[in-house]
């Protein structure tokens, strides 16, 4: 009783949440992280002075750097606490920005691509942990995937508003937004040092038992297997369309000065459409599992790539508005899938793991994307477009055949 109404509201998570609830803090932490300003102008920030090969060199060293960090991380976020990583990623984050607000050169924006690193490697795996952690704590785990879905929501939600501003902030210099960026996350981490800090169940061993811990549960369990396999399959395909759509938008407007204000609106409206498909969460799992809602995510973002790679024409612009859409409603499903049969000390690991796995993936896809963007952006994007949709079916496929074969469990 008195812990409940210290820690948390009780109830539904729509109706009851207050600012003085710790999980409505984490709600707004979300909601500032996710003001990225500079969304509707990176890929023209970053081509228009390296041009677009160096400019995906670029956002392959930004994965690389995810991948170098993101056990670690996840590790110190297991072995001392959540609301240090929590406190820690948007610091980074703000590093970052100013780090791109401050630089004209590929070496400054190399390393303001390690700041940005860091920033998502610290906080991927924490959040989620987070909230799993502090709903066990106060006995309310069976809102888990309820508050997942609030979570995807506010993500979204902050997404929407900083692509707006960031476009009218772009069209009057392309380094605003990162400024802009850079105040949300000192919000962010304002809102994270005053979180509570939630029991745990266990604390993370030694580095290399935890390694040996991880690789004993994946060796046992085909459920955590598949997991892995549907997370970075998402993470790739879902980021494709996210790094191509601003010089894809070059090529279908053909107006180079009207690119960036459709930019911030499609990104804006993309992430409000994926914040409305979070709202369809609840209905659809009650007709179809996980592993459904991961093959139809993925099946949804390949057809995307394909018609846009077919279409490069303005009318289908609005169809952009859909690529936020499947991440949206698949990812608060497999957290909750998931969060159950993971080891307590390893749970901000373990999604660390499955963040470092998917991004190293798609550092491999940008690099080798970039040895075949050669030409105009009229000549590449398509060229990318469609690889990304064969790669597409090749994942589908194969996380669809990978959920068949596995031992089932309950839902």
């Amino acid at each position: 009783g008195a812990r409940t109404a210290r820690c948390g509201t009780g109830g539904n998570p729509d109706r009851r949440s207050r600012v003085s609830d710790p999980l409505a803090r984490l709600m707004g932490w979300h909601l500032a992280r996710h003001l990225l300003y500079w969304l509707p102008v990176f890929q023209l920030y970053l081509s228009g002075r390296a041009g677009l090969a160096d400019a995906l060199v670029l956002e392959g060293i930004y994965y690389a750097a995810v991948f170098a960090l993101e056990v670690p991380t996840g590790w110190i976020s297991d072995r001392l606490g959540r609301r240090v990583a929590l406190v820690a990623a948007p610091l980074c984050w703000g590093a970052g920005a100013l780090g791109f607000a401050l630089s004209d050169g590929f070496a400054g924006f190399a390393l303001a691509q390690v700041g940005f690193a860091a920033g998502m490697a610290t906080g991927s795996g924490s959040d989620t942990a987070w909230l799993y952690d502090h709903l066990v704590a106060t006995g309310r785990r069976d809102e888990h995937e309820a508050w997942e879905t609030r979570a995807a929501a506010r993500r979204l939600i902050g997404m929407a508003l900083g692509a707006a501003g960031g476009a009218a902030l772009g069209m009057v210099d392309l380094r605003a937004p990162y400024l802009a960026f850079a105040a949300a996350c000192a919000v962010a981490a304002g809102l994270a040092a005053s979180l509570p800090e939630p029991p745990r169940a266990a604390i993370a061993p030694s580095p290399w038992a935890s390694a040996r811990l991880w690789a004993s549960h994946m060796a046992a369990s085909p459920l955590l297997r598949w997991g892995l396999a549907a997370e970075v399959a998402l993470l790739v395909l879902v980021h494709v369309p996210y790094e191509l759509y601003q010089p894809w938008l070059g090529v279908a407007l053909g107006a180079e000065d009207l690119t960036i204000p459709v930019s911030g609106l499609l990104a804006a409206g993309a992430a409000a459409t994926g914040a409305w498909a979070t709202r369809q969460v609840a209905g659809l799992r009650a007709r179809a599992s996980a592993e459904a809602v991961m093959a139809g995510a993925l099946a949804a973002i390949t057809v995307l790539c394909a018609l846009m790679a077919a279409f490069p024409a303005a009318w289908l612009a609005p169809l952009v508005l859909l690529r936020s859409a499947p991440e949206a409603m698949a990812t608060p499903v497999l957290r909750a899938r998931l969060h159950p049969h993971l080891p307590p000390a390893l749970r901000a690991t373990w999604w660390s793991v499955q963040s470092l796995a998917g991004r190293a993936a798609f550092a491999v896809v940008l690099w080798s994307g970039a040895a075949i963007a050669g030409g105009t952006h009229a000549e590449a994007v398509p060229r990318l477009l469609w690889a990304a949709s064969a790669l597409g079916v090749v994942l589908t496929v194969g996380v669809m055949a990978a959920a068949e074969n596995r031992t089932q469990y309950p839902r």
